[in-house]
């Protein structure tokens, strides 16, 4: 019994000397069941050197109708430039075949409000900024929920419906207004006026032609522009809004009709529909984020990611082709903040990476790191692939993805990494090289909500500080 307990004794000091002498490997778990279960491993620690070039991103992103939409302007970050953000959206009565105003001939209209569900801002909260809205043109092609965030802009009637001068810190304030015989008491609901002329076209209508279907009223009012105004007084932020409130976004008119001999108030609303809609992004690069896009450095110093639509940084490893004869028991992709101007903007909570094939025209993710779950709100398993912003460093996991290449020999492809608003690669079956291009096979992936917020830079891997762009690899060798 004795010469047990001293054999296991001896055992376990052993085991201590000879982990304390090895790499000592911090932030990290080694193993994560992919250490073979055999006795004296010693682990490796090596850092890769990771090619990284800035590129814009040609964005080919769709909003959902119940996302949050952005409006504003950021004239001029410091960094990256100019955003402009537009809200298209179409409004229909709440039924059809039935005449909203009960009394056409009587109708006198008090006002005509344009109200808007505010839900956050990005950027400076003390921005103010002036709204103004358009009646969208009846031959604009306004017709569907389709659009590219950079599709072209949407003609619209010249003539300004009304106006309202934003400060962005008063958005989320409560507001108290009359509805008909109604006091409301709301919060955070942007009330724009619109010019009471335009409530005489919906009072005209009738319910033979116009208010018979949603077809027929979409032909006759295709629905409104709101636009961020040049001349704002301070032009650094954009809010979101949510269309799909319709207890906060609508349009509502305040009138009075004779009924019965009386007086009455009524306050018909309209409410956004989900089609059409669209929400126009325009990002205009500037300053250093500039510069760095049309350097012709293929190895940039620095990397310019914005959120969707915006950048990417195009990743070449050459050193991932001569591993062999290792167990990988953690890869760590790592790109750590650079100090940046203007950190009002925030950065964006996730970064993606997935592949690229050699025409970089088709994207695809990251074998046997990327782990569909679908109850997981960003579509994928976090602890496997990583991502997240961490005390101003990200993470990006890619341990099973390079053992498969030291050990199977699969391609070691060029990588994009990004901060998408949604993404659909193609997904990549675990332990195989190839993919079925159905596309049930691309799952959406929805990342950094709202779009457009986030914007950040890092080290790239052309820059000789420590904190350069680098793969970190620990293994053992077999």
């Amino acid at each position: 019994m004795k010469r047990n307990i001293i054999a296991s004794l001896l055992i376990f000091f052993s085991a201590f000397f000879l982990y304390s002498s090895c790499a000592k490997i911090d932030t990290t778990s080694i193993g994560s069941g992919l250490i073979p279960v055999v006795d004296n491993i010693n682990t490796f620690d090596t850092v890769l050197e990771v090619i990284t070039d800035n590129k814009l991103f040609d964005d080919t992103t769709r909003m959902l109708y119940t996302s949050f939409h952005a409006l504003g302007i950021i004239e001029n970050d410091a960094e990256f430039g100019k955003t402009t953000a537009a809200i298209y959206a179409s409004f229909t009565p709440v039924t059809y075949k039935a005449y909203p105003f009960i009394k056409k001939d009587t109708v006198i209209v008090d006002s005509v409000v344009l109200s808007l569900a505010y839900v956050r801002s990005y950027g400076d909260s003390n921005s103010i900024e002036q709204f103004d809205v358009r009646e969208m043109d009846v031959h604009s092609g306004f017709t569907d929920s389709l659009y590219f965030l950079n599709s072209p802009d949407f003609q619209v009637n010249a003539n300004l419906l009304g106006s309202s001068v934003v400060d962005f810190h008063k958005l989320k304030d409560s507001v108290v207004y009359k509805n008909a015989k109604d006091t409301i008491r709301t919060f955070s609901e942007l009330r724009i006026h619109l010019d009471t002329s335009f409530a005489r076209r919906f009072i005209n209508y009738d319910t033979t032609n116009v208010y018979n279907n949603d077809s027929a009223f979409k032909t006759a009012f295709k629905g409104l522009e709101i636009r961020p105004n040049e001349g704002s007084p301070s032009k650094n932020g954009l809010a979101y809004f949510n269309l799909d409130d319709n207890a906060r976004t609508r349009i509502t008119f305040y009138c009075r009709v004779q009924n019965n001999g009386k007086t009455d108030t009524i306050a018909p609303q309209f409410n956004y529909t989900n089609d059409p809609h669209a929400n126009l992004i325009r990002r205009t690069p500037g300053n250093e984020y500039l510069s760095n896009i049309n350097n012709g450095n293929p190895n940039d110093e620095k990397l310019y990611i914005q959120s969707a639509p915006g950048s990417y940084a195009l990743l070449t490893i050459p050193g991932l082709s001569q591993l062999s004869n290792r167990v990988i028991h953690r890869a760590e992709l790592i790109f750590d903040k650079y100090p940046s101007v203007e950190d009002f903007y925030a950065p964006p909570g996730f970064l993606f990476v997935e592949a690229l094939n050699a025409g970089g025209d088709t994207a695809f993710t990251i074998r046997n790191d990327f782990v569909p779950v679908g109850s997981n709100a960003v579509g994928y398993d976090l602890n496997s692939l990583g991502g997240n912003l961490h005390r101003n460093q990200y993470i990006l996991l890619l341990t099973r993805y390079i053992q498969s290449i030291v050990t199977k020999g699969y391609s070691n492809p060029k990588l994009r990494v990004y901060a998408p608003y949604t993404t659909r690669p193609y997904y990549i079956q675990q332990n195989t090289d190839t993919y079925d291009p159905s596309p049930a096979n691309r799952p959406r992936i929805v990342l950094n909500a709202p779009v457009a917020t986030g914007r950040v830079v890092l080290y790239g891997g052309g820059t000789a500080e420590p904190k350069k762009a680098r793969l970190r690899i620990i293994y053992s060798k077999i």
